[in-house]
């Protein structure tokens, strides 16, 4: 696995921010506030990071949903569905998807809203 130190210190920084915004939105005149704070917000960014480092692994071939509408081709990956993008042939948005999975998986876009499958036993 290669690692990508730009993307690393982009995301240690915007971890940073984050944190550090949510930090001063708090009243911390009990520490032990601040210590269960800290504690869920790691818990949180670690669980956020796995994901996403698994879904970059593992989704090789990712789906998507298109249709043509006049003279475009308009569609989006099926685990971003929020996110749409258009071609001007079937190629072209093909190129365009890659382009957009590229962006939205790789951790440069905060508060990307995902669609995932929950397991229930």
């Amino acid at each position: 696995m290669v690692i990508d130190m730009d993307d690393l210190i982009q995301r240690w920084l915007q971890i940073a921010t984050t944190f550090t915004m949510r930090m001063l939105s708090h009243d911390w005149e009990n520490p032990l506030n601040f210590l269960i704070f800290q504690y869920h917000f790691s818990v949180h960014q670690i669980e956020n990071n796995m994901k996403t480092a698994s879904s970059m692994q593992t989704a090789t071939n990712p789906k998507f949903t298109y249709w043509q509408e006049g003279d475009f081709w308009l569609g989006y990956l099926e685990e971003f569905p929020d996110y749409m993008t258009q071609g001007s042939s079937f190629e072209d948005l093909k190129e365009h998807l890659i382009d957009l999975y590229k962006d939205l998986s790789g951790g440069k876009i905060p508060s990307i809203r995902r669609i995932d499958e929950l397991d229930i036993q």
